[in-house]
């Protein structure tokens, strides 16, 4: 599993970027999938039209799932969607294909 967690934007957001079987990489090696991880901003006021949030990254049996998580204006709860497990990002790259 390889995985980009960034920031800074105050926009979540999750990215599968498509690897490869075949050898295309520098030194004829294959390129294994990325998952890039956004975070929201926790703790800002400048929300940019989300609330507050922050990922709950849950790695497994070397997957791992990414749960958004935010401020409700009194508890932090579970995003109804996108939660992003490990079959929604499959489902997206058979889509690509």
């Amino acid at each position: 599993m390889r995985l980009i967690l960034s920031g800074h934007l105050h926009r979540g957001y999750v990215r599968l970027h498509r690897g490869t079987s075949r050898a295309t990489g520098p030194g004829g090696h294959a390129r294994p999938e990325l998952l890039v991880v956004q975070a929201g901003s926790a703790i800002s006021t400048r929300l940019r039209g989300e609330p507050n949030a922050y990922n709950r990254i849950i790695i497994q049996d070397g997957h791992a799932r990414i749960e958004p998580r935010r401020w409700s204006g009194s508890a932090w709860v579970s995003a109804a969607a996108p939660a992003w497990p490990l079959e929604v990002l499959a489902e997206q790259a058979k889509a690509a294909e």
